[in-house]
């Protein structure tokens, strides 16, 4: 998963209170990550019922609330001074919250969109400043989840293509792309222009981002290092941070999206090698993609691996 790469985020991440957007896990999924201060919506909403107005009839999510011990303090809450101490109406501190990170595919987009933006603006109260107030990630910019084998009205949109991430065990069961977090944060970067008169500056990660890569490259060399303790080569690329083509003569990347895993590889460059695969974005008869062409292009994985293994023998 994209948001993988987080966990090495260093201080730009550490310690932070990060609003966690996706599905009712996503603050479980976040602490496992190492964001100890992680907060979902829900924990916005039920900090103050009034920022989310349809929250009684509309939010159905069900899932447990973060515990109030574990949870950064919306305690810290102020009330409007209006000088009576009975009528005054919580709202949260704009800067408990540091961040606004998409983890992935969000279940309730009415009250995930209000509150990202919420945080997004900033202000006293939450919501009513002008500019961005804090920054905004996002982990996986595929706009649709598209069937294995798409009908060939399922063009792209907007300049956005299709990805082949599958929502659910039954999304293959729609004949045509559903949404996915990308069309998410189409909504979201729309939103906060039309509401305040600037572009969101957003961080992505996941393919074909280059910073997904150079990630892989990472794990690939601490891998290596592992592996091969006595190499000399080896443990000084990896203790130096050296390009990959000190130590790998090729790293395939094997996929079957080409604006997204082939357009990735193919733009990190040497050693990376693209395979489309046509089974699942790539189902057409050409021979290979016009805008983002591969390296090469086989039927399946099988094959895929076959070219892989083909070439360690050649070596």
């Amino acid at each position: 998963m994209a948001f993988h790469m987080l966990s090495c985020g260093g201080g730009r991440f550490a310690g932070r209170k990060v609003l966690c957007v996706g599905s009712p896990r996503v603050v479980e999924v976040a602490r496992e990550y190492g964001f100890s201060h992680a907060v979902g919506v829900k924990d916005v909403i039920r900090g103050d019922p009034n920022i989310y107005p349809l929250h009684a009839h509309r939010y159905t999510d069900t899932s447990p609330a973060t515990p109030p011990e574990e949870a950064p303090s919306f305690a810290a809450v102020r009330a409007v001074e209006c000088g009576c101490l009975t009528c005054c109406t919580p709202y949260v501190h704009a800067h408990v919250l540091d961040q606004v990170i998409v983890f992935h595919d969000p279940w309730e987009w009415g009250a995930d969109l209000q509150i990202a933006l919420d945080v997004l603006r900033g202000g006293s109260p939450l919501g009513s400043g002008s500019t961005q107030a804090v920054p905004f990630f996002h982990c996986n910019p595929d706009f649709v989840c598209t069937p294995t084998r798409s009908p060939s009205c399922c063009a792209p949109r907007c300049g956005v293509w299709l990805t082949s991430v599958r929502l659910s065990p039954d999304a293959d069961r729609y004949g045509v792309p559903r949404l996915t977090c990308g069309a998410f944060t189409e909504c979201l970067r729309h939103l906060f222009q039309v509401s305040t008169g600037h572009e969101l500056e957003t961080t992505y990660f996941g393919k074909p981002e280059p910073i997904t890569f150079r990630y892989a490259e990472r794990q690939l060399l601490d891998i290596a290092r592992r592996l091969h303790p006595d190499d000399d080569t080896v443990q000084t690329a990896a203790a130096e941070g050296a390009p990959p083509a000190h130590v790998f003569d090729r790293i395939f990347m094997v996929g079957d999206n080409p604006a997204a895993d082939i357009k990735g590889a193919n733009q990190a460059g040497h050693p990376w090698h693209s395979v489309l695969v046509r089974t699942g974005v790539f189902g057409g008869e050409e021979a290979n993609h016009a805008e983002f062409p591969a390296h090469s292009v086989r039927p399946s994985l099988v094959e895929a691996v076959d070219e892989i293994l083909s070439f360690q023998q050649q070596e």
